[in-house]
């Protein structure tokens, strides 16, 4: 009869996080993959270090080791940085990437309204009062 003995381990960064850029309203992937050491350790997500819960925005899944993190239908203000942490109770390990979210249109959020400006219809209105009809970005101009 032979026993094995595990041996208590902090888990390990094998594979970081990559900057992600991505056209609204495309999904973001992200992508790490993690040693996950003794005992096995469980891997948080955050963005602008907030946790995040997996629902519809987003989906969370750790396999082997790999962490992925989908991030549905983007719009600007899903930009920001993204944080995986693996920890157990001998330490943890954490690597960041920066989302870029691509939109024509500019996203504010005031009084927890959001509002959005399509940039196409702005740069328009500025181009033809600088230049007259002649200045036009896209199409229907």
């Amino acid at each position: 009869m032979s026993a094995s003995v595990a041996v208590a381990s902090k888990p390990k960064l094998r594979v970081p996080l990559k900057p992600q850029s991505v056209e609204s309203p495309r999904d973001a992937i992200f992508e790490c993959e993690f040693d996950l050491g003794e005992p096995p350790s469980t891997v948080t997500w955050y963005k602008d270090n907030k946790e995040l819960r997996e629902g519809r925005k987003y989906d969370i899944t750790l396999r082997r080791g790999v962490a992925s993190l989908v991030v549905h239908g983007t719009e600007g203000i899903d930009a920001g940085t993204f944080r995986a942490e693996a920890s157990n109770k001998l330490g943890r390990v954490d690597t960041e990437g920066v989302l870029t979210v691509l939109s024509e249109y500019l996203t504010f959020n005031i009084a927890k309204q959001t509002l959005q400006l399509d940039v196409r219809q702005l740069w328009n209105k500025t181009l033809k009062s600088f230049y007259g009809n002649t200045g036009c970005l896209g199409e229907g101009c």
